[in-house]
């Protein structure tokens, strides 16, 4: 019924703004329009490795992503659409990877069917000052909220964002009330009462490559964060380049929804990134502050990343006065008559970890690599195949715990 409401929202809008457009304005909407069917198939294998946690999670999906996004009526307005299905092929063992959810009776659902974007688009100005706006079922990409897209399918928002662009400064102000998880067909609420997620910022990006972002955001009685980048991109010659980073994220309690009161961290982030050529290097080191921290907008269904480095896998190595130092290298295949195949690899060790009694361990450490490769032939263009493999042993969910993860991704233009 939703839906259908704001179809109907969008055909008035579309049908009041072209009577009022010439037929070439009326064409841009067909002519700069496009659709694409996205097909993604999808292996988890995860084992658990300790004593306690002693598990094997194997789950096989087909995923698909049917994409239309139109262009714009007299250059103002238009809107966007996509369908995510999916369908759980295989299932053994306990089930914990989020691909589909469970039921009551802790049995596997074996299907996802969702209109999973549904919004109206305006915009209004030229290439030095711009605004954009968005209402409906949305995805989000900003630094304090995100749509997660680690599994078969990617979650969604229900809500709106406006963006403004003056003359290099960028701004935006989003709201979300609902929620789409990455394992289900349907928009609810937010966990723990929550209401809403509000967050807006801006950020600016000087000729020289120095840059800087802020953001902030509150939860409905619940989390207000606050996150904050600077950063350098320096051009050393020879195709070679240096970028240095600096980050940090705060997080507290902000009303009577969120248990214990009294919660209050950050999440410090350096980071440092060589490029030449085909080979890239980077450093990070990171710093938690007196409580674990917390990102999540609602404590339980909001699965957006964290904005550091750090992240890649398993653990967030966000644990209470954890610090963390991570080694990561790339290199692209492209170089050495190899196009289209590319490798990352990375270890992060974390310390100094509050052990809370000695209830758990006061250190952890990851190891993951990705190689990918993306298919040059024309009749397979679209086509890439990528393998996550990771090792990761500490306090996370379940402990010390191996992964493999493999991605097998088409997208296909249609228009």
């Amino acid at each position: 019924m939703k839906i259908l409401k704001l179809s109907a929202l969008a055909a008035a809008i579309v049908a009041a703004t072209t009577s009022y457009t010439t037929p070439v304005q009326a064409e841009s909407f067909i002519d700069d329009s496009s659709l694409q069917l996205h097909l993604r198939n999808v292996y988890f294998n995860r084992d658990g490795r300790t004593s306690q946690n002693r598990f094997d999670n194997r789950e096989w999906g087909q995923g698909l992503m049917l994409n239309y996004s139109s262009g714009y009526f007299a250059d103002i307005i238009g809107f966007d659409m996509s369908y995510f299905g999916g369908v759980k092929l295989d299932d053994p063992g306990t089930n914990f990877t989020n691909f589909s959810r469970r039921d009551s009776e802790q049995d596997g659902i074996d299907s996802i069917s969702k209109i999973a974007r549904a919004f109206v688009k305006a915009k209004v100005g030229d290439d030095n000052m711009n605004l954009n706006a968005i209402y409906g079922r949305v995805g989000m990409g900003t630094n304090l909220l995100m749509t997660s897209g680690s599994r078969l399918l990617p979650s969604s928002f229900k809500g709106g964002m406006i963006e403004a662009n003056l003359y290099g400064a960028k701004f935006y102000v989003n709201r979300v009330t609902e929620i789409s998880e990455r394992d289900g067909s349907s928009f609810d609420d937010f966990g723990n009462n929550v209401d809403y997620v509000n967050t807006f910022g801006g950020s600016y990006e000087f000729d020289n490559g120095f840059g800087f972002a802020l953001d902030y955001g509150s939860s409905d009685d619940f989390l207000e964060q606050t996150f904050a980048k600077i950063y350098y991109t320096l051009d050393l010659g020879n195709d070679t380049s240096l970028y240095l980073e600096a980050n940090k994220q705060w997080s507290e309690e902000d009303g009577d929804n969120f248990s214990p009161s009294g919660y209050d961290s950050s999440y410090t982030n350096y980071n440092a990134e060589l490029s030449g050529g085909p080979i890239t290097i980077s450093l990070s080191h990171s710093r938690i502050g007196s409580d674990d921290f917390q990102y999540s907008w609602d404590g339980d269904k909001d699965y957006g990343p964290i904005s550091a480095w750090t992240s890649r896998n398993w653990s967030d190595f966000n644990f209470e006065n954890e610090k963390t130092w991570q080694v990561a290298f790339s290199y692209d295949f492209s170089d050495i008559g190899i196009p289209g195949l590319s490798l990352d690899t990375a270890y992060t060790y974390g310390y100094d970890i509050d052990d809370r009694g000695d209830t758990r361990r006061d250190s952890e450490w990851e190891r993951g690599s990705n190689i990918k490769y993306s298919f040059q032939d024309t009749m397979l263009k679209g086509l890439s195949v990528r393998w996550n493999n990771w090792t990761y042993r500490g306090n996370t969910l379940a402990g010390d715990t191996n992964g493999n993860r493999i991605y097998i991704d088409y997208k296909i233009d249609l228009l």
